[in-house]
C-alpha cells in the first residue's frame, strides 16, 4: 500500500506540473509558435516584442484553417491602425496550452506582450476584428485621462479612497460585475455619469475591456 501510494502521489505530481498554464489577462502573452500573416514562423510573444506593435492573433480550431484572402484583407486593415495579425497553426498537433483547441478564439497582445482581451469560441474578421482592437484602445485613452490619477496607468495603485488595485480584475469578474463596481449613473441611452464625470455609453463600455486586461 505505502509503495503504492508514493506512485500515485508522483503522478498527481507529474500530472499538475505538466498541466497547461492558463492563459491569463494582464499577463505576458504564451509564447506560442505562430504565423504572420504571409504565412512564416515566427513566436508569439517574441514577434510582438521585437515589432513593438499591438497584435491580435486567430486561433482557428484545431484542424481548420483560414482562407488566405481573408487573412490578407485583415492584415492590411490592422496595418491602417499600426497593429500586426497572426495566425496560430490550425493543424492538430499545434501548441496552444491554455486554450480549448476545440473552440476558435480571438486574442488581443498589446506591443509590451502583455495579453489584453480574449474572445473566447469566436474568429473574428472583417469590420468585427477591427472593433475588437479600437474599442481596447479606446477604454485604453479614456482609462488614462480620467481613471490614471486614482489607479495609475497599469491599475496598481490605491492611493483615493476607497480605490483597490484593478490588476488581474478580469481573470476574476466578468464585464457586467467590472460595469456594475463602476458605479455607472444612467442618464441616457448614449450618456452616463461615472464619479461625477459625463461619458458617452461607448466609452464606459470601452473601458470595461480595457480594465479588464488590466
Amino acid at each position: 500500500m505505502p509503495g503504492r501510494f508514493c506512485i500515485l502521489f508522483s503522478w498527481l505530481v507529474f500530472t499538475l506540473e505538466a498541466a497547461d498554464p492558463p492563459v491569463r489577462l494582464g499577463a505576458p502573452a504564451p509564447d506560442w509558435a505562430v504565423e504572420t500573416a504571409d504565412g512564416k514562423p515566427a513566436s508569439l510573444l517574441g514577434f510582438v516584442r521585437q515589432q513593438k506593435h499591438d497584435a491580435v492573433l486567430l486561433v482557428p480550431r484545431a484542424g481548420e484553417a483560414i482562407p488566405r484572402q481573408d487573412i490578407e484583407r485583415d492584415r492590411k486593415k490592422l496595418a491602417e491602425r499600426d497593429a500586426d495579425l497572426l495566425v496560430a497553426p490550425s493543424r492538430s498537433d499545434a501548441g496552444r496550452p491554455g486554450l480549448d483547441s476545440a473552440a476558435p478564439a480571438t486574442l488581443l497582445v498589446d506591443s509590451g506582450g502583455i495579453l489584453r482581451r480574449i474572445e473566447a469560441g469566436r474568429l473574428l474578421a472583417g469590420r468585427d476584428l477591427e472593433d475588437f482592437l479600437e474599442q481596447w484602445r479606446l477604454g485604453r485613452g479614456v482609462f488614462l485621462s480620467a481613471c490614471a490619477r486614482c489607479h495609475g496607468d497599469d491599475g496598481s495603485l490605491e492611493v483615493c479612497g476607497d480605490v483597490k488595485p484593478l490588476t488581474g480584475i478580469g481573470n476574476r469578474l466578468t464585464p457586467a460585475q467590472v460595469y456594475e463596481r463602476l458605479r455607472v449613473g444612467e442618464l441616457s441611452q448614449h450618456e452616463v455619469l461615472v464619479r461625477g464625470r459625463f461619458h458617452k455609453r461607448r466609452e464606459i463600455e470601452a473601458v470595461v475591456v480595457f480594465v479588464r486586461g488590466l
